[in-house]
C-alpha cells in the first residue's frame, strides 16, 4: 500500500510521469484522496492508499504485461487510480461510500481478493471516469467481469 499524498505512489513504473499525466494525477486522483483519507482517520482511524502504485500505468508497461494497452490507467482520458484502505475487507463499505461522496469518479469497481498464502481477504476499488456523469456506477466483478451493481447518486 502507498500513501495517496506522495506522488511516486501513482506511478508504477516508478520512472516519473510526463508534466501533463503528473497534472491529470493531482488534479483527477491524488487531491480526491488525500481529502479523502484526511477525513477517514479523523472520523474512523482509517488510512486510505493507492493499491500497489496502480495509478498511471504507460502503454508500453500495458504491453509487456500483454494487456490491451486501452484501460483507463493509461490516462489516454483523465485516468484511473486503484484505491485501498487499513483492512480493506472490514471496511470497504465505508472507503466507497467516500468515494461516491467526496469525488467525481463515474465508475468504481470493488474488487475483494484472498492472499493465497495466508488466506486473508483484501482487495481494492478501482476509480476512473469512463462513463458519463448522468451514467455513473458502482460495478462489482462477477467471474471476473463487470457488472453494474447500482447507480452513483450524487447531487451536484
Amino acid at each position: 500500500m502507498f500513501p495517496v499524498g506522495d506522488i511516486a505512489s501513482y506511478d508504477i513504473t516508478g520512472k516519473g510521469f510526463d508534466k501533463k499525466i503528473e497534472q491529470k494525477v493531482r488534479v483527477c486522483h491524488m487531491n480526491y484522496l488525500v481529502h479523502i483519507d484526511r477525513l477517514m482517520f479523523k472520523k474512523h482511524g482509517i488510512h486510505v492508499y493507492v493499491s500497489l502504485k496502480s495509478s498511471w500505468r504507460p502503454k508500453w508497461w500495458e504491453l509487456i504485461k500483454k494487456r490491451s494497452g486501452l484501460s483507463q490507467h493509461v490516462y489516454s482520458y483523465l485516468g484511473a487510480t486503484d484505491i485501498t484502505c487499513d483492512d480493506f475487507a472490514e471496511n470497504w463499505e465505508i472507503l466507497l461510500e467516500y468515494l461516491i461522496n467526496h469525488t467525481s469518479y463515474t465508475r468504481l469497481a470493488v474488487y475483494h481478493t484472498i492472499d493465497p498464502k495466508t488466506g486473508k481477504k483484501s482487495g481494492f476499488i478501482h476509480g476512473d471516469y469512463k462513463n458519463e456523469c448522468n451514467d455513473a456506477y458502482v460495478y462489482k466483478i462477477v467471474g471476473g467481469a463487470w457488472k453494474r451493481d447500482y447507480p452513483i447518486e450524487r447531487n451536484n
